[in-house]
């Protein structure tokens, strides 16, 4: 990811998993830093490496998550990126 992230020209979404033991803060942290492009953002949510509640009684956030990229994609692209119907 160093050697490549540099050459991201494309608007970047990056979504982390705060409970996801593949990648640490740190992990993110660098990745992030890495991407050069003008258009990124980074969203944090509390959920595991699949985004499912890592204990009991925690809140399912994989609805937010679809609407946090829904709601990117709408301010990067336009409104109608996010409009439709989906099944």
């Amino acid at each position: 990811m160093e050697a490549c992230a540099p050459a991201i020209e494309q608007p970047t979404l990056l979504v982390e998993y705060t409970g996801d033991p593949a990648t640490f803060p740190s992990d993110n942290d660098a990745i992030f830093s890495w991407i050069r492009t003008r258009e990124k953002r980074r969203l944090a949510f509390k959920a595991d490496h699949q985004g499912r509640p890592i204990h009991d009684g925690d809140e399912d956030v994989r609805p937010a998550v679809g609407r946090a990229i829904g709601e990117w994609l709408g301010d990067v692209f336009g409104s109608t990126a996010t409009s439709g119907t989906y099944a």
